[in-house]
């Protein structure tokens, strides 16, 4: 009876050994990653963000490591010791594409994509579109909500992120 026991319990791990885990699974699996906010500031700079993430494609990883695309505005300003820069206040408008690896403390992402860059004086500095490219490290201190932010691109800087992030 005991050796009748133990051979249905290994049966049963090696059982569920083969059911494969969604999050191993590479594949298309659109989906809401987050929602977020965020303010930074550098010399001279500053600015406030706006983002919603959705991944499209997941990679099997411990790090959460997906592929996906990036809506967002950032507002910032930029300056020097002289005063503000000649069209400062800038705004843009991106659609990126975006690679995001996440582990429990740590969120990175590295994007590319089109920006539409606005000026508040579009008849010294003309708007217009090109490529936009970034780096940005979350250090989470409220798991899902809030983080530290450190962000190479336009606007530059560190600073802190608040949202929905999965």
């Amino acid at each position: 009876m005991l050796v009748a026991c133990i051979l249905a319990s290994l049966s049963g791990v090696s059982a569920q050994e083969k059911i494969p885990n969604p999050d191993d699974v590479v594949g298309f699996h659109p989906q809401l990653r987050s929602v977020l906010f965020d303010a930074e500031w550098a010399l001279f700079m500053g600015g406030i963000s706006g983002s919603v993430d959705i991944d499209l494609i997941r990679l099997p990883s411990s790090l959460h490591s997906s592929f996906g695309v990036r809506f967002g505005v950032d507002r910032y300003f930029s300056g020097s010791v002289g005063g503000a820069t000649a069209g400062s206040p800038f705004t843009d408008y991106n659609i990126l594409v975006r690679h995001t690896a996440s582990g429990s403390l740590l969120r990175l992402d590295i994007y590319l994509g089109y920006s539409y860059h606005t000026t508040s004086y579009p008849t010294y500095v003309p708007s217009k579109g090109g490529a936009k490219f970034g780096v940005e490290i979350r250090w989470k201190l409220v798991e899902h909500i809030f983080s530290l932010l450190a962000k190479l691109s336009r606007p530059a800087g560190v600073g802190g992120s608040i949202g929905w992030d999965r």
